[in-house]
């Protein structure tokens, strides 16, 4: 295992709840309103939201141009999911938000036949390219310009390789990719894990809608995706 760690996480389909109550840190809600987005044609209300950040606000934003409803009530934001639908094309506005940028780039692809993500001249600045070349492996095509990035294509690969040192991000938009792929697919971390709680909140949002996780070793994520199937009975969850 050239360099790195081993950690096998397996990720396997089941039914999912959604009500996420008490969102205690920005990193965690980021997650929550993303996976909120791509559950099939369901409603989820994550409570106790006591502040909406910029990044939170791109995030959302970015979520609503994909075509989730969101609707802000108080502390609580209701997201109806994106469905099944997928768009021509779509232009989003990631900010100063790198999170946003690392979350999302994996995914839109799923929700848009080309996707144009625009950025501010700061979080271009910062790591993004080995995500990019992981990505462009896996079967997506990027053209990249001074301050967005435009993405087309499908993924068509069942192995991910990233280092882990460079960005947690860049493992926990993997893993949330990994979650919708209909095969089991695995990602393997070339480098030791850094910012490991980053990755322990993923894990944990996931969980949160309904992912089981087995990690036996570290080093490699096997997940199990469940497709369309795997989101699915929205309610309850604590």
């Amino acid at each position: 295992m050239r360099g790195g760690c081993r950690m096998n996480v397996k990720i396997k389909p089941n039914a999912i709840n959604g009500e996420l109550k008490s969102i205690p840190s920005k990193s965690l809600l980021h997650r929550a309103i993303i996976l909120s987005g791509i559950s099939k044609d369901r409603e989820t209300k994550l409570e106790n939201v006591n502040t909406i950040s910029k990044d939170i606000e791109a995030t959302l934003t970015c979520m609503e141009k994909l075509g989730a409803k969101i609707k802000v009530e108080g502390d609580s934001i209701r997201i109806a999911s994106l469905g099944n639908i997928k768009k021509s094309k779509v232009e989003l506005h990631c900010g100063e938000s790198g999170t946003t940028l690392r979350l999302l780039l994996p995914l839109v692809s799923t929700f848009s036949k080309t996707a144009t993500v625009d950025c501010s001249e700061g979080l271009r600045k910062r790591p993004i390219r080995e995500l990019i070349e992981t990505l462009e492996e896996s079967g997506l095509y990027f053209e990249e310009k001074e301050f967005s990035i435009k993405i087309s294509g499908n993924v068509n690969s069942d192995f991910f390789r990233i280092s882990g040192d460079i960005s947690s991000q860049y493992v926990s938009g993997l893993l949330l990719l990994s979650s919708l792929l209909d095969q089991k697919s695995s990602i393997y971390l070339t480098t030791k894990l850094e910012s490991r709680a980053y990755v322990n909140i993923t894990i944990k949002v996931l969980r949160d809608f309904g992912i089981i996780f087995n990690e036996l070793e570290e080093g490699v994520f096997e997940i199990y995706g469940g497709g369309e199937t795997k989101y699915s009975r929205l309610k309850n969850i604590k």
